[in-house]
């Protein structure tokens, strides 16, 4: 995938806005998203060899919302980036998406590793992952839920979709990438 300069230019002012606000506000306000998810048909509408075509570009939304939701319903993740995700989708397409949610989810370890070890908070973190395993494997019998989790503060998680989606695009052009 090679997408055009106009997609290329309209997909990164969406993602520096939704690093602004994320970082600014913490959250990614619902009129960005939905004017990303408009521009990224839009383009579908006009696709150059190498972008998607509207039918492509709604799979490529729907993917890109439905592989968040998990994260939201776990409330690891806030409604924003699900639908930053899915706006994204909409510029990229089915099977796109679905290399830049990885590189995504990687890039987002990385940052809160990094966010952990800045803070000093790498104890709570990984005491954290223990009892999101525990919840995840056992359920509520257990005696733990999701709300015994003690947060070590909000990552703004468009910095990771931000680096998932770029990575995606320079690997989209490399000889081998399967996400391409």
């Amino acid at each position: 995938m090679s997408p055009s300069l106009p997609t290329l230019t309209l997909l990164g002012a969406l993602l520096a806005a939704a690093l602004a606000c994320d970082t600014a506000q913490r959250r990614i306000p619902n009129w960005l998203v939905l004017a990303g998810l408009t521009a990224g048909l839009a383009c579908s509408l006009w696709a150059a060899p190498g972008e998607p075509a509207p039918l492509a570009a709604l799979l490529g939304a729907l993917l890109g919302l439905i592989i968040m939701l998990p994260l939201y319903a776990l409330r690891t993740m806030g409604a924003g980036d699900a639908k930053l995700m899915a706006a994204v989708g909409s510029f990229l397409g089915p099977l796109p998406i679905l290399g830049a949610a990885l590189l995504t989810f990687a890039a987002g370890g990385v940052l809160a590793l990094g966010a952990a070890l800045w803070s000093g908070s790498l104890g709570r973190v990984l005491g954290n992952l223990r009892l999101l395993g525990l919840v995840l494997i056992s359920g509520r019998s257990a005696g733990v839920a999701l709300s015994d989790v003690q947060t070590t503060g909000r990552l703004p998680y468009a910095f990771a979709i931000a680096i998932g989606t770029a990575l995606q695009l320079w690997l989209a052009t490399q000889e081998g990438w399967v996400f391409a």
